[in-house]
């Protein structure tokens, strides 16, 4: 298996925030056998978020990891990208605009008109429903390959790689340890010499 991260959001790539996402997905897969093998940052813009998917497929991607753009103002465009990517339409889905009206109504909240951007959905997405934020995430298969496009907020998307992307993996059987050593007194050079050498 293969395994790449999209993070989206110009706040990535201007110094604002720093994508920790792609640094939990790689703990995470790491103790169950698996590599990320790349992450790429990429900016709110649809041909953008479109054109890093199809170059994660040609590269024989089989499980890409999508963060951000989930949310419901108009530079989250990361719905209109998977279904560009899929050659599907969007659709939009009554049971997640129940869901959102209702966690607003709980948290004693008004709901705007915006927040029906995030019950649309790629035709034929598998939705999944999101227990501890607004923006429900949603999975789907281009070919061989299986994307995941998950909310951008690190404890929202930390809540769907537990409950919906992991266990869906086997562990590898292979282990994956890290020794670690310290040097004191010699420079890099030198401690790559000796490791070199044995």
């Amino acid at each position: 298996m293969r395994f790449e991260s999209i993070a989206i959001g110009d706040e990535l790539l201007d110094g604002r925030v720093v994508d920790g996402n792609s640094g939990t997905l790689a703990r995470a897969l790491r103790e169950r056998g698996h590599l990320l093998s790349r992450t790429t940052i990429v900016l709110d813009d649809e041909p953008t978020i479109v054109a890093a998917l199809r170059e994660a497929s040609d590269r024989g991607t089989t499980h890409i990891v999508v963060s951000g753009g989930l949310g419901p103002t108009e530079d989250d465009l990361t719905r209109q990208a998977a279904a560009a990517w899929l050659g599907v339409a969007l659709a939009f889905d009554d049971a997640s605009m129940t869901t959102i009206e209702g966690r607003f109504a709980l948290a004693g909240m008004a709901i705007t008109d915006n927040n029906r951007r995030q019950a649309w959905f790629p035709e034929g997405a598998r939705i999944l429903p999101n227990d501890v934020g607004t923006a429900p995430a949603f999975s789907a298969m281009l070919g061989a390959m299986q994307a995941w496009f998950l909310p951008g907020v690190p404890s929202e998307y930390l809540f769907f790689l537990e409950n919906h992307l992991l266990p869906t993996l086997t562990k590898d059987d292979r282990q994956l340890r890290t020794v670690r050593l310290k040097f004191y007194g010699m420079t890099e050079s030198k401690v790559a010499a000796i490791v070199a050498s044995n």
